[in-house]
């Protein structure tokens, strides 16, 4: 088509409409520019030809000439919608919100309009925007891809059984979405159903066989049931095929070092580093393999040598910041962690972490501030919002501390942290009735003895089988940083993966145990321990050999909902040395008045359930022997 020297705007945008509609972007690009020349504040082109520039690649170009159109006052469904999906793709999604609210304004309910809105609310971190206009969008079109979308929503913004929920509707309409698969299955493996984890993986696989984040996660569930084997053999599949396939390589020496192949387990953390070397997860197996051969001296090696190499780059201070924490060097980590903020002032993972050396230095209202910065930086992440609301506990600000904790439980009724926490605030405010209402060990803890497992002729045979078989447990880590043992050992969280008859003969009694334990206790949906019904027995499961003078650090266990401990064996305990402490706070504050406690006195036999958030730990004793235990979370989900 031949331009005129006559046509006017309106007619030159006529024509290059034609020309973009018939997939002729040259001659559309001519025409919107001729009526441009024309009237440059043409608004319909200047929508378009940034339409047309968006559907090029060309952001730079597009964005401005459709901000432009819609200062001009052209504002039609069609122009925020674009504008929207430009916004978005530049990395503005919260002006994308703004956008396509804009265009839901005029045209109320369309599907595809809310699915574009609750993605771009999700990378704003918009969480009730984005899950809300899912939900919506969902329901409306009824499609896998859109269940998807809100399965990751809400996945997250802490929804982890509403998500699942929606992965399985994707999956029910499109077996085949591979996506879908992965995600649901990386959630099932989270709470521990490893069966239901690893068939999704294998669903996941069937319909899309390159997909190595499936072929990787089906190794670690495997792992994580006790078939070793099986995961070496994958992730050397995986490995053939791609050498540099740094999560396989990582996955590789988790797998060494459960089975006490911890010089194996070095190399192949070092691979991981070779192609990533600001792998953080890496590190820290590397750093653990190396305590394991007895190497302490050469932990802080790489992260230093990472700093010299690389002393522009955030992450490697972040990396000798941790590294320094775990060897209790707290004034030189605040020193790696201020370069850290030099470097990245707004970064709300390092405000977090000089928060939490603030806090090891005592340095509370220092501590305060940047898990305040944190917060603001990153308002949707709960890790913040519990961190700054421990740190207003102990500082007594329950105007902070309430609300935050408050607001944690309004989107997880059962998050643990957010539980320990809330009790120990109402106790610090003279709420001593509301607080004992939730930690009270007379009414939340129950002690048993359990049966003799089938196949065993009396309880005292099966327990000397039994530790036989948890000594003979590979991976054990002393002392192992992060954990409460002090002066003993403690496995990995897949005891119940072993496959010694013993431990799958206590598993077995132990499911009776709690379906009973569930069946009896009186409901109270009030009540965060008395209301958890898990709907399948997932658990976290590992055991520790305490040494004398060994002892827990009170604590509590954030991932569960249901915690016990099982006393295997138990040596010749003066007074209540070795006993079991429940109510003790593992946390400096001064309390107007003691909270209630209760110490269990250990034996062979012996079955303690408690809530996960109650705070517990153990008192050390100083005789021969060893005390032999096997502990335990359920999952809720």
């Amino acid at each position: 088509m031949t331009l005129s020297e006559t046509m006017t705007a309106e007619q030159l945008h006529a024509a290059a409409l034609d020309q973009h509609r018939a997939g002729n972007l040259p001659a559309a690009a001519q025409f919107y520019a001729r009526a441009l020349a024309v009237q440059p504040d043409y608004a319909p082109s200047l929508h378009m030809y940034g339409t047309l520039a968006f559907q090029q690649g060309d952001l730079a170009t597009a964005l401005p000439r459709l901000k432009r159109a819609v200062e001009l006052g052209h504002q039609t469904v069609m122009v925020w919608w674009h504008y929207g999906c430009v916004l978005l793709a530049a990395g503005k999604a919260a002006d994308a919100v703004t956008a396509f609210q804009s265009a839901l304004q005029q045209q109320p309910g369309d599907g595809e309009l809310l699915l574009n809105l609750g993605a771009a609310a999700h990378q704003a971190g918009q969480g009730d925007v984005a899950i809300a206009a899912l939900q919506e969008a969902a329901a409306k079109l009824n499609n896998a891809a859109t269940y998807y979308a809100l399965g990751r929503s809400l996945q997250e913004f802490g929804q982890a059984a509403n998500a699942r929920a929606a992965y399985a509707t994707a999956l029910k309409l499109d077996p085949t979405h591979a996506d879908a698969a992965l995600n649901v299955g990386v959630l099932a493996h989270d709470t521990g159903d490893l069966p239901a984890a690893a068939a999704l993986y294998r669903q996941a696989l069937a319909a899309r066989p390159a997909m190595t984040k499936a072929a990787i996660n089906l190794s670690a569930a495997l792992q994580d049931m006790g078939d070793l084997d099986g995961a070496i053999n994958l992730l050397r599949q995986i490995l053939d095929r791609d050498p540099k396939e740094i999560e396989a390589w990582n996955n590789l020496g988790a797998v060494q070092q459960r089975l006490g192949e911890h010089a194996a387990a070095e190399k192949s953390y070092r691979a991981v580093l070779t192609y990533d070397p600001l792998h953080m997860v890496a590190m820290d197996n590397l750093a653990s393999s190396l305590r394991r051969q007895g190497k302490n001296e050469t932990v802080l090696d790489y992260p230093k040598m990472l700093v010299q190499q690389k002393p522009e780059a955030p992450q490697a201070w972040l990396a000798l910041a941790r590294a320094l924490e775990r060897e209790g060097k707290y004034e030189d980590e605040r020193a790696a962690l201020q370069k850290a903020l030099q470097l990245q002032p707004d970064s709300a993972a390092v405000h977090d972490m000089l928060g939490t050396v603030e806090q090891l230095l005592k340095n509370l209202p220092q501590a305060f501030a940047h898990y305040r910065k944190a917060v603001d930086l990153a308002p949707h992440d709960v890790d913040y919002h519990i961190n700054l609301a421990l740190i207003a506990v102990r500082l007594k600000d329950f105007k902070t501390a309430l609300p935050l904790l408050d607001s944690v439980l309004a989107a997880n009724r059962f998050d643990q942290r957010a539980i320990a926490y809330r009790a120990l605030a109402l106790r610090l405010a003279e709420d001593i009735a509301a607080a004992d209402y939730l930690i009270n060990p007379e009414i939340v803890t129950t002690i048993t003895t359990i049966p003799v497992p089938a196949g065993y002729s009396d309880l005292p045979s099966f327990l000397n089988m039994l530790v036989v078989d948890l000594r003979a447990v590979k991976g054990r880590g002393w002392s192992p940083y992060g954990q409460s043992v002090r002066g003993g050992s403690q496995t990995d969280n897949m005891l119940f993966a072993e496959k010694a008859p013993s431990i799958q003969a206590f598993r077995q009694v132990l499911d009776q145990a709690i379906k009973n334990y569930l069946q009896e206790r009186k409901r109270d949906d009030n009540h965060p321990f008395l209301a958890a019904r898990p709907e399948r027995l997932h658990y976290r499961s590992w055991s520790v050999i305490l040494k004398q003078g060994g002892y827990h650090i009170p604590h509590i266990h954030p991932g569960g909902s249901i915690s016990g401990v099982f006393y295997a064996a138990v040596p010749e305990l003066k007074n209540q040395e070795g006993w079991l402490e429940l109510g003790v706070p593992g946390i400096e504050v001064d309390l107007p008045a003691a909270p209630p406690t209760l110490r269990v006195e250990p034996k062979p036999g012996r079955l303690v359930l408690f809530p996960s958030y109650m705070w517990h730990g153990t008192l050390p004793f100083s005789g021969e022997g060893e005390r032999i235990t096997i502990a335990f979370d359920i999952v809720q989900i």
